[in-house]
């Protein structure tokens, strides 16, 4: 059974009077999507990247700076090295 559709005129696509009727950018193949075209129902996670003053464990007071000076550099630079070549079972 052959489909019936209507002749293409100038009227049907609309080249004429508003222009290419293609509207955005298409995307080149090996230009890729986003996330967004893989997970389109993903969790919103902006809401995790606030840094509220109630968060900081150590308060407002804390000098995290003085903190970082006081660390043993080669004491933590050992404890590492230990770590990483030491086989647990």
């Amino acid at each position: 059974m052959p489909e019936q559709h209507p002749p293409i005129t100038e009227t049907t696509t609309g080249a004429a009077s508003n222009g290419c009727p293609v509207v955005g950018h298409m995307k080149y193949p090996v230009e890729g999507g986003g996330n967004q075209d893989w997970w389109p129902n993903r969790l919103n996670l902006k809401v995790l990247h606030q840094n509220p003053a109630v968060a900081d464990p150590m308060g407002a007071a804390f000098d995290y700076a003085a903190e970082v000076a006081t660390i043993d550099v080669d004491a933590l630079t050992r404890d590492i090295e230990e770590v990483m070549t030491t086989s647990q079972p």
